[in-house]
């Protein structure tokens, strides 16, 4: 790795492309160029470089990537809303596969390391526990989307590394919407009754734990493909359960219910989640325990001065 590095970040004002930013935007040696599609939503903007860029516009693309000229992209920006995707296609094709054939367009015949996050989605959920050697066979859209972002990624020239992982749960101030821990807290403290399924089975993924993976895979240069997720293998009710128990919540106000009898827009994966191995051996990854985990999202909540985006009351699948 050269001494100066230059890391593009898409997506910026999401979960994962907000903290990315944070990390390496306070890294000696290195230079950052946030992107976006909408105005910069995070609250710190010192250390890095911030321009609006829809990924669906290719020629855009092109120009700001060459004229950043950078030595990693890390591309988070995803429509990543299952039933949406379901219903809404040409627009999840759009920024999920064209968007990525826009930036592999734009970094041909160059050294550029493209570090692309995926999702256990891209799986039919009938084994679980899915090994990066498995093979994706996906049951929704959105999974159909990124899976073959995955393949146009394999089967160019470019350098690549492909991060996947599973219901990753955390705080951001750049959040628009929020995620499945949350909404069981906000709907919980409103004692508000919530069904969750309970034949769905997960690898629960802290925030913090998903950016160290990105974080090892750009500084070891490792290619190819890692599963980066959490340890413990639960079911989404089981999941609510414990952000009961740990943000001393009433876990009687969640009601088991099947995926079936909740009827989702789009199909989920029954028996989903990664093995680790292959991260924790070639990466030295480490997950931070569930428990842990989520107490460390109710300090930083504690310790949050604004107010975290409402909730939608919804049933939940994933």
């Amino acid at each position: 790795m050269s001494n100066h590095q230059r890391i593009l970040i898409t997506g910026s004002n999401g979960l994962t492309g907000s903290k990315l930013v944070g990390l390496f935007a306070g890294m000696k040696g290195v230079s950052v160029l946030a992107v976006s599609k909408s105005a910069n939503k995070i609250k710190n903007s010192e250390g890095y470089e911030f321009e609006i860029l829809d990924i669906t516009e290719a020629k855009k693309t092109e120009a700001i990537i060459k004229k950043f000229s950078p030595t990693h992209i890390i591309n988070t920006a995803a429509i990543t809303l299952t039933d949406f995707c379901e219903q809404e296609q040409e627009l999840c094709w759009k920024v999920n596969v064209t968007g990525v054939e826009n930036i592999l367009h734009a970094i041909k015949n160059t050294s550029v390391h493209l570090i692309h996050l995926s999702t256990d989605l891209i799986f039919d959920g009938k084994k679980g526990l899915y090994s990066e050697s498995d093979t994706p066979s996906p049951l929704s859209f959105y999974g159909y989307s990124k899976w073959t972002a995955e393949r146009k990624i394999m089967e160019s020239s470019v350098r690549y590394s492909i991060l996947r992982t599973v219901l990753v749960y955390g705080i951001s101030d750049t959040v628009s919407r929020t995620n499945f821990l949350l909404m069981v807290k906000e709907n919980l403290e409103k004692k508000k009754k919530l069904q969750v399924v309970t034949d769905q089975f997960r690898t629960p993924t802290l925030a913090e734990d998903f950016i160290e993976g990105i974080r090892l895979v750009y500084e070891s240069g490792r290619t190819g493909i890692f599963h980066i997720a959490g340890a413990e293998y639960i079911s989404i009710f089981d999941f609510a359960e414990r952000t009961a128990d740990v943000f001393g919540l009433d876990k009687k106000l969640l009601v088991p219910v099947s995926t079936e009898f909740l009827k989702p827009i789009a199909k989920r994966p029954l028996l989903g989640g990664f093995t680790i191995s292959k991260a924790i051996n070639e990466l030295k990854f480490k997950p931070t325990p569930l428990v842990e985990g989520l107490a460390i999202v109710k300090k930083q909540l504690f310790f949050k001065s604004d107010d975290m985006p409402s909730a939608v009351d919804v049933r939940v699948s994933r």
